[in-house]
């Protein structure tokens, strides 16, 4: 094995480490947390009295979602 200092290149001495190099990390997304299914029912129970109050177009984008989910699941069981 050579010596660092008997000539070898930095780059030579870097490939042949196995040093890690740190980079800088992406922004970590948004992980949902698991939901119980009392609570998931019950989030479902809010959209559809928003949609009984105010009609569905009043819903977010995330409330539709949620409805597709459950009428997916509900069209697959």
């Amino acid at each position: 094995m050579r010596d660092r200092d008997s000539g070898a290149g930095v780059d030579e001495v870097v490939t042949r480490s196995n040093a890690v190099v740190l980079r800088e990390s992406k922004p970590l997304q948004h992980v949902a947390r698991k939901e119980s299914p009392p609570d998931h029912a019950a989030r479902v129970n809010l959209v559809l009295d928003k949609i009984s109050e105010q009609g569905i177009q009043s819903l977010t984008s995330e409330e539709l979602k949620l409805l597709e989910e459950m009428s997916r699941k509900l069209r697959d069981s």
